[in-house]
């Protein structure tokens, strides 16, 4: 059988753009740059996964990551794939594939990953780019609903969206304007230090996981790599920051990235402020959707119920799971296992995949 795919890696950026611009539809997280900067954070290694069939073209980004050195893992070639902090999964330039075309997708990605020794893999999906689940159709694979996430419908007259805000932000809206708080793009970056700041202390304060706390490195790489694709908003009460936010802007669609309060300006509210100075400036430029995503974990927490007082839209967020050696794979799971057991580990979520990484059972 000749081989339908072939991958690209991000020092091939203009290639790989220009395979996104031959899918078509695609957002900030299937961009070259921001793998980029996802491997110089994590050591790991992205590629585009490519198949191409005639003039169809199907493109996934994945960051390949060793195995060796987990704890509880011994000496190991074997790899996994995940993705990118975001909404990634694959592409195509297809809406609507046949049956024989995800058959033969689906074939070269288990070639792919046996040829490179990849025992499992894990994608989060992008919440409305195009049904991506109906692609990830594998053996001993399945597509997972773990959330809701929502959205501002930018095509809407600015009037009637306001009207889909929740009574209680327009009334703390207007409030803050009246308390004297303000909020601007500033394309100078002129507070992006004091951004940093206030985002580091709202992780603190929110007792957020690791995860989030990205060093100082990561912000800077992030404006250097994206560019005019990502912007800094920030609201000012008393010729101080109260609360700022970065987004990203890629094919009309705006990603809420990062932002963070002031603990000194809570009562000000000011995210509903930069939200609504947001989806405004959105409007202006041609950007249909606004998307503010989902809770922490993709719950519908406190955040979600925040968020989604100013939503029209809300979609389904989905993650792809798929175990691609499962010899290998169980193994890898029983040697975690007994080494959890061994060294008191308490047990993790029955959801955490793949289950090797996981703290415990």
């Amino acid at each position: 059988m000749d081989k339908r795919y072939f991958t690209v890696s991000t020092t091939q950026g203009n290639y790989w753009k220009e395979i996104l611009r031959c899918c078509g539809a695609h957002d900030i997280y299937h961009l070259p740059e921001y793998h980029q900067l996802a491997e110089e954070q994590h050591g790991d290694q992205a590629e585009l996964f490519v198949f191409e069939q005639g003039s169809t073209l199907i493109a996934m980004p994945l960051m390949i990551r060793r195995i060796d050195g987990l704890p509880g893992i011994g000496s190991s070639t074997l790899r996994d794939a995940t993705s990118v902090y975001g909404y990634p999964g694959p592409v195509s330039s297809l809406q609507n594939p046949s049956k024989d075309i995800i058959r033969l997708f689906n074939q070269s990605l288990q070639d792919y990953f046996a040829s490179r020794e990849i025992i499992s893999a894990f994608s989060r999906l992008h919440p409305f780019l195009l049904d991506q689940a109906c692609y990830l159709s594998g053996p001993d694979s399945q597509v997972v609903n773990v959330g809701t996430t929502v959205a501002i419908d930018l095509t809407l007259p600015v009037a009637v969206q306001e009207q889909h805000y929740r009574t209680n932000h327009k009334r703390d809206i207007n409030k803050a304007k009246r308390l004297g708080l303000h909020c601007f793009h500033d394309q100078e970056w002129t507070h992006f230090d004091s951004f940093i700041h206030i985002y580091y202390e709202t992780m603190r304060r929110t007792e957020a996981s690791d995860d989030y706390f990205f060093d100082r490195a990561y912000f800077r790489r992030l404006r250097e790599l994206l560019g005019d694709k990502l912007h800094l908003f920030v609201a000012i009460h008393d010729d101080s920051v109260a609360g700022a936010g970065l987004f990203t802007v890629c094919n009309s669609i705006i990603q809420y990235h990062l932002g963070g309060t002031d603990s000194r300006c809570l009562q000000l509210a000011p995210t509903k402020l930069i939200f609504d100075t947001v989806r405004l400036w959105g409007a202006r430029i041609g950007a249909t959707v606004f998307h503010l995503g989902g809770g922490v974990g993709s719950r519908q927490d406190s955040l979600f119920h925040f968020k989604a007082g100013f939503a029209s839209l809300q979609y389904q967020f989905k993650v792809w799971k798929a175990v691609t050696n499962a010899d290998a794979y169980n193994e890898l799971v029983a040697q975690k296992h007994r080494w959890n057991l061994e060294n008191g580990v308490p047990a993790s979520e029955k959801s955490c995949f793949p289950a090797y990484r996981c703290s415990g059972w």
